[in-house]
C-alpha cells in the first residue's frame, strides 16, 4: 500500500492478533502506538518492530487514557482490537448477563475519543466497536 506515514493505535499490542496487526502496520510504514497491560510483552514488540513501534503499557479501557492518547498522537487509524477474558463455564451454565458482560462496552472509549477528535478537526470517525476502525473521514 503506498500512502504517506501515518500513526495508527492498536490495542492489545503487546501478542497476539494486536502484535500482529501492529507488525503488520509497522511493515507497511505506519508509526503504531501499541497499547497492552504487558509492559514486557510490549518491550519485546519494540525490540522487534523498531522505533516505528511505541510502547504504552495501560489498561485500554481507562477513558482517561483513551482521551490522552488519541489527542498527543492524533492517529488516522484506530484498532480496538484488546482482548477480555470471559467467565469460563460450559455454555449451557451461562447466563446471557455473565456471557455478554465483557461487550457492552467495548471499544466505546476510544470510539467516543475518536469521534471527539474528529469532529474537532471537521472529520468523520466510521468504524464498530471491537473491529479494526477505518481512517477518519472514510465512509463505505
Amino acid at each position: 500500500m503506498s500512502h504517506p506515514s501515518q500513526t495508527a493505535v492498536a490495542t492489545g499490542a503487546g501478542r497476539g492478533f494486536g502484535r500482529a496487526i501492529a507488525t503488520a502496520l509497522v511493515a507497511d510504514g505506519h508509526t503504531v502506538v501499541g497499547i497492552a497491560r504487558g509492559e514486557a510483552d510490549l518491550d519485546a514488540a519494540r525490540d522487534e518492530l523498531g522505533e516505528r513501534f511505541v510502547p504504552v503499557a495501560a489498561d485500554a479501557t481507562d477513558d482517561t487514557l483513551a482521551r490522552d492518547v488519541i489527542h498527543e498522537h492524533r492517529p488516522a487509524l484506530l484498532v480496538l482490537n484488546a482482548g477480555a477474558v470471559p467467565p469460563m463455564a460450559p455454555i449451557h451454565e451461562q447466563t446471557w448477563e455473565t456471557f455478554s458482560r465483557n461487550w457492552p462496552d467495548a471499544g466505546d472509549s476510544g470510539r467516543r475519543s475518536a469521534e471527539d477528535i474528529a469532529r474537532e478537526d471537521g472529520r468523520e470517525a466510521a468504524g464498530h466497536k471491537g473491529a479494526a476502525q477505518r481512517p477518519f473521514g472514510t465512509v463505505d
